[in-house]
Order: C-alpha cells, then sequence, then structure tokens
C-alpha cells in the first residue's frame, strides 16, 4: 500500500490536472471551489487534502471526485450523472454573448464545442485507464 505522502502527491497532481483541463487559474479555480488561493495551492503541491467543501464544488463542476482521490475511473462525469445546469452560470454566459456582435457570437459558439471536444478527449485517457 502506498503511503499516506504519496496519496495526497497523487491527488495534488490530478487536481492541477483538473485545473488544466478546465483552463483555469489557481486563483479561479479556488474561488470557484470556494477555497483560499494558499489552499488551493497546497492541495495541488499535495501538502494536504480538499475537503467536503471543495469535492462538492468540484463535483458540481463536473469533476469525479472518486478519480481525484483514487485516480479510478474518469476524470469527468457522464452528463447524466451531473447537476443540473446552474442558472446563475447560464445567465452570466447570455449576458456574455447578448453583450457581443452576431458574428462574435457565432465565433464563441464554435469555441464552446471545441473546447467540449478537447475536454471529452482529455477525459478519454482517464476512462482508458479503468
Amino acid at each position: 500500500m502506498e503511503n499516506i505522502d504519496k496519496i495526497i502527491e497523487h491527488i495534488g497532481t490530478r487536481l492541477k490536472e483538473v485545473r488544466n483541463i478546465l483552463g483555469m487559474s489557481q486563483t479561479a479555480i479556488a474561488k470557484a471551489a470556494d477555497s483560499s488561493l494558499p489552499s488551493w495551492q497546497g492541495y495541488e503541491a499535495g501538502k494536504n487534502i480538499p475537503g467536503g467543501k471543495v469535492l462538492e464544488a468540484l463535483s458540481k463542476m463536473g469533476i469525479d471526485v472518486n478519480w481525484v482521490l483514487t485516480g479510478n475511473g474518469k476524470m469527468m462525469l457522464d452528463s447524466s450523472n451531473t447537476t443540473p445546469f446552474r442558472e446563475d452560470i447560464k445567465l452570466k454566459v447570455i449576458d456574455i454573448l447578448e453583450s457581443m456582435s452576431e458574428p462574435n457570437q457565432w465565433r464563441a459558439a464554435a469555441l464552446l464545442l471545441e473546447f467540449k471536444e478537447e475536454l471529452s478527449k482529455q477525459a478519454a485517457p482517464a476512462k482508458r485507464k479503468q
């Protein structure tokens, strides 16, 4: 069995991978996970383990918490397992799109589709490890 330091280090590595897949800075993901920046940095550095509040926030972002903690399964939850689309996020995206010209709205939609495809590709290697 792995020692606890190695387990925490692997969790940190997976959290960094999650952040990179989501395209977020440490500051942004710490805020989204209702954590402080120093705490998040400690998680990624393998110095401590995130608590329930952070893990719940990751789950709401579509991240499989079991994968974060154990490395088993896929990084991303199946869409059938995710929470319903958050209305506040939907409204924020709509506000942003409404502030753009129509050509830029189409560009943004295309970028979102590319991002979705990239997330699917990057989550696929974790699925092969099952």
